[in-house]
């Protein structure tokens, strides 16, 4: 009975080593949640960003309002899976299909399908695709804070093409408008 015992012991050591694959997600988990950005709210956006001119909004200011609520709601999603997915691993709640998915996902280094169902189109791996999504969410905080850029990084939009064509678009008689370059990187 003792060497049972014994065996047990060994076992569940080895279970909850660093390698095992609860340890791993959580950190990883735990890790993407610390760089997660928060949110873009409306209340961050500096005195100039949704000024209305009397014309309503200027396309720059719709695109910005469109990425906003699109990066907000990948930002909520992922949050809200990884908190559940370490509730999940601490044994708070039960581990569902869903979030087994996303536990395999973290573990293989792959982004969630979930995520990758409310996300821009990417081939990254996990680690690639959350330093991506920090710099992304940072491009667009600084234009809600400090306003339009002078140049606007059209990789970092969700639809490209859409936003590429508004933010090329000058409101007919308008020239107070600053001029944006548009850059790819």
């Amino acid at each position: 009975m003792l060497s049972s015992l014994q065996a047990m012991e060994t076992q569940t050591s080895v279970a909850v080593g660093k390698d095992a694959p609860d340890v791993v997600v959580d950190a990883s988990a735990k890790d993407i949640l610390e760089k997660l950005p928060s949110l873009l709210l409306d209340s961050e956006a500096g005195q100039r960003t949704f000024a209305d001119d009397g014309s309503g909004q200027t396309p720059l200011q719709v695109v910005l309002k469109q990425e906003m609520d699109r990066y907000n709601r990948l930002l909520r999603k992922i949050n809200h899976s990884l908190t559940s997915v370490r509730q999940a691993i601490s044994g708070i709640i039960v581990m569902t299909a869903p979030l087994e998915r996303v536990f395999t996902s973290i573990l293989e280094s792959g982004v969630a399908e979930e995520w990758a169902k409310v996300a821009y189109p990417s081939t990254r791996t996990l680690p690639q695709w959350i330093a991506d999504l920090v710099e992304r969410v940072h491009f667009l905080r600084a234009w809600l804070i400090k306003g339009m850029p002078q140049k606007m990084w059209i990789p970092g939009f969700f639809f490209r093409r859409a936003s590429s064509r508004r933010a090329s678009r000058r409101l007919p008689g308008s020239t107070s408008s600053p001029s944006t370059s548009l850059i790819s990187r």
